[in-house]
């Protein structure tokens, strides 16, 4: 973990950075910021520590760490050789999924402490997250994304769908789910917001 002294701090969002890659960090956390404002998701209002590092004790590409106000991401190089081949981010450059990470962490940081009319609310935390990241990608990469979704699915996602077992055994279809499940909504984006707020949940009681 890079030292308290080699911070590099954010000019347009509430972050700092440790590891390489500061500016890219800070650019797409800023993006991250105005998209959650655009689609009604309260942004991250208190200083988060993102460290890129070259490896994780986890699987994943990039984690947030509840209760710390910390992010820890893969290196983009590293991150790219972790993407599953034919999965649907694959396809992205390094530097173009390495920054969508970011987006889809600094989600999760934002929607730390929000409503949640259930002891927790996985399924609501990762939608937010996933459409998100996929909202904050080039236009190439998100049609992309729409074609495979418009291919694999021939009708509507249903919430029950979008549930917190798929999101953790198969993330990639919960991914593609989600984005289908945001492309028919009428409202658009501003569904996170409300699901954010707790107007809306995806979420269930535990059994």
């Amino acid at each position: 973990m890079a030292a308290a002294t080699d911070a590099f701090p954010c000019a347009e969002a509430p972050a700092s950075v440790h590891g390489t890659n500061a500016p890219a960090v800070c650019s797409a956390a800023a993006r991250a910021q105005r998209l959650m404002g655009r689609c009604g998701v309260p942004p991250v209002d208190r200083p988060i520590r993102i460290d890129v590092v070259d490896a994780m004790e986890s699987d994943c590409l990039g984690r947030y760490h509840c209760g710390e106000d910390r992010i820890e991401l893969l290196a983009p190089d590293a991150m790219h050789d972790a993407v599953t081949p034919d999965g649907i981010f694959a396809p992205m450059t390094p530097s173009t999924l390495f920054e969508s990470v970011v987006v889809h962490e600094f989600v999760h940081a934002a929607m730390e402490g929000h409503p949640c009319p259930f002891d927790a609310c996985p399924a609501t935390q990762e939608y937010a997250a996933y459409t998100l990241q996929i909202l904050s990608m080039p236009a190439g990469d998100r049609e992309r994304i729409t074609k495979r979704v418009e291919d694999m699915f021939d009708a509507p996602i249903e919430d029950m769908e979008l549930n917190p077992f798929v999101a953790m055994m198969a993330p990639d279809r919960f991914a593609l789910k989600a984005w289908a499940h945001l492309l028919a909504r009428e409202e658009g984006c501003a569904f996170v917001g409300a699901a954010v707020s707790g107007r809306a949940t995806l979420d269930a009681p535990a059994l």
